[in-house]
């Protein structure tokens, strides 16, 4: 633990965690990209929600990197109109990209990492379950046609979502939320881990 600077090295935010299985902690980090980290206390993990802002330092440790988290910015990302914001130009990029047929791998990864963190951490008080999955397909360039339309229409639902929420009407939100079509989670799951794995998108 003599290794680490201590300070705030490091800001990004939480987009998934391991719990209680693993220590194992995934971090959108903008300089840094994704990264995936290992808490040094593992009692910090029952405090982190995906979808926080956190400020961290880290050691490297036997090629593993183990984290030690020094704050914790409480600003879960539903409450963050900027990075509100953000996901809705990244949704209508994503939308040109879908209607056009262009893969666009860096977007959609950044896109699901985004709304992966929004949606679950809506989900403290949506009650329900959805994942959101990557909005790219294994094979560049090859689009199959009834996930095309599944995810356009996900997406055209999703922007009514934010909206509503930067508009604070929590109700028609909550209402919103709760007539997604569930098969629209069971369609994109499959995509979710392997996006989230390849770090290669992210990483130096």
């Amino acid at each position: 633990m003599n290794n680490i600077t201590y300070g705030f090295q490091c800001r990004g935010i939480v987009v998934k965690r391991f719990f209680p299985h693993s220590s194992k902690l995934h971090i959108f980090d903008e300089e840094q990209g994704l990264i995936s980290l290992h808490l040094s206390d593992v009692t910090l993990l029952h405090r982190l929600w995906p979808g926080m802002h956190v400020a961290y330092s880290y050691l490297e440790k036997k090629g593993n990197k183990y984290i030690s988290l020094i704050d914790i910015l409480l600003v879960p990302i539903s409450s963050s109109y900027q990075m509100l914001q953000k996901l809705q130009r990244l949704i209508k990029v994503c939308n040109v990209c879908l209607q056009k047929n262009i893969p666009h791998k860096k977007n959609y990864s950044l896109l699901l990492i985004g709304l992966h963190s929004f949606v679950e951490d809506i989900v403290l008080f949506g009650d329900i379950e959805l994942w959101i999955s990557a909005l790219i397909l294994q094979d560049a360039g090859y689009w199959n046609k009834d996930l095309f339309l599944v995810i356009n229409k996900f997406l055209m639902k999703l922007s009514v979502l934010i909206d509503s929420f930067i508009q604070h009407e929590v109700e028609l939100f909550q209402e919103w939320l709760s007539v997604i079509n569930r098969n629209y989670a069971e369609v994109l799951e499959m995509w979710i881990e392997t996006c989230l794995n390849e770090q290669v998108y992210y990483e130096k």
